[in-house]
């Protein structure tokens, strides 16, 4: 009936919100989505001084107790600014606990402090300026990982940074943090999804007996729902990464406007030598495109090895055995740099933020120069293309053969 009518992909959708997992995997979508944030939130505390006396604010209210701290703080970090605090650091007594709020002296820490130990003694701070002192500390990186770039990579960093603007400029960003810390453990849990979901639809006529009905049909039918199938997956894990991530949004960042919006990634703890000449605007713009493309990209990869291997828990596992692949590059040595450098691009590692955006890997292509961030893009686009072209191509095969 659902063929006479056309109504392929509506059908496909409704099977799929059949399967009792796929309905745990959006109660779990929703719930993460929710309880997560808030966890973070509710955890988050901060200690102000006030008439000498240490006064701890948690939660919504440590977060606007910090806007105030930084409304007070905020605009360009400029090399005189953080002159000037060096001195202050140096000649005041300033209680440990004041020095473990003041954001400024978090700044100072990252730059000057060695990249191998990151620990800093304040009085023996050097007078390198301060953006000086930023590009040492990207060197300082590439030297202590030697073995994970090549010359010609080293070179383009060199460029980039002498093209780099400064000042950096300063706002309030400590939500944004709880943001891409929920997004990043909601993508991980759709993803996984992603990979059980699809898992399901290819090896369902097997299971059902109903592949030796199908394959008596027209190719051009098998085509056609073999393109709903991935059409009807796409569109519930779109739908629910937007709305998931909206919820997201709303508990972390719609509280405190746009504050952040305009401050480099430079100036975030631990991305200190990131060097992308990003805001945080670009990153969340760039992470939502590239997270929601990473895990269309692992279900238009987990249909294709269903359509090969026909068995659902066989494609679950070697899906998943495709993820932690992808997961495991961090932990490989520096030596193995060129498998590094190319798994760093794979469509499945496009959910890790922090692992790309602290990567100085670049590439060459058409004679210009794209870091990690940027040439995933392609890679991600390609890899959905193609796996979608092979699957129309096999579904109908596999049937025929069957």
């Amino acid at each position: 009936l659902c063929f006479e009518k056309e109504v392929y992909m509506v059908y496909e959708l409704k099977k799929l919100l059949g399967i009792k997992g796929v309905r745990w995997i959006i109660f779990l979508s929703f719930a993460v989505a929710i309880l997560l944030p808030l966890y973070f939130i509710f955890d988050y505390e901060t200690v102000q001084m006030i008439d000498n006396k240490a006064e701890v604010y948690k939660g919504y209210v440590g977060l606007n107790a910090r806007k105030e701290y930084f409304s007070k703080i905020g605009g360009f970090v400029t090399e005189e600014n953080i002159k000037d605090e060096i001195t202050r650091y140096r000649i005041t007594n300033i209680p440990d606990i004041t020095l473990d709020e003041s954001e400024y002296y978090r700044i100072i820490n990252e730059a000057y402090s060695s990249y191998k130990d990151n620990s800093l003694d304040i009085k023996r701070v050097n007078n390198i300026p301060f953006y000086s002192r930023w590009k040492e500390k990207i060197y300082e990186k590439i030297d202590f990982k030697y073995k994970a770039y090549d010359d010609d990579e080293i070179q383009q960093v060199r460029v980039a940074l002498d093209n780099f603007a400064v000042p950096f400029y300063l706002e309030f960003y400590e939500h944004w943090v709880i943001f891409f810390k929920s997004s990043f453990v909601f993508c991980c849990i759709l993803l996984l999804g992603a990979v059980f979901c699809s898992s399901q639809l290819f090896p369902y006529e097997k299971v059902t007996h109903m592949d030796l009905v199908l394959g008596t049909l027209n190719p051009k039918i098998l085509r056609k729902m073999a393109r709903d199938k991935m059409l009807a997956v796409s569109v519930c894990f779109i739908v629910l990464f937007l709305i998931c991530n909206l919820i997201i949004i709303s508990l972390t960042i719609l509280p405190f406007y746009n504050e952040g919006w305009n401050m480099q990634i430079q100036l975030l703890p631990d991305f200190f030598t990131a060097i992308y000449a990003w805001t945080i605007k670009d990153m969340f713009f760039w992470y939502m495109i590239v997270s929601i493309g990473s895990i269309l990209s692992m279900s238009f990869i987990t249909f294709f090895i269903g359509n090969i291997m026909k068995e659902m828990y066989l494609t679950i596992l070697l899906s998943l055995l495709v993820v932690s692949a992808n997961f495991s590059i961090a932990y490989l040595p520096d030596a193995f740099k060129i498998v590094k450098r190319y798994m760093e691009i794979s469509p499945v590692n496009g959910i890790n933020l922090f692992g790309i955006i602290t990567s100085m890997h670049n590439f060459r292509v058409l004679g210009k120069t794209f870091l990690s961030g940027e040439i995933i893009i392609a890679v991600i686009l390609l890899t959905i293309l193609f796996s979608f072209l092979l699957n129309l191509i096999l579904f109908p095969r596999r049937l025929k053969n069957n």
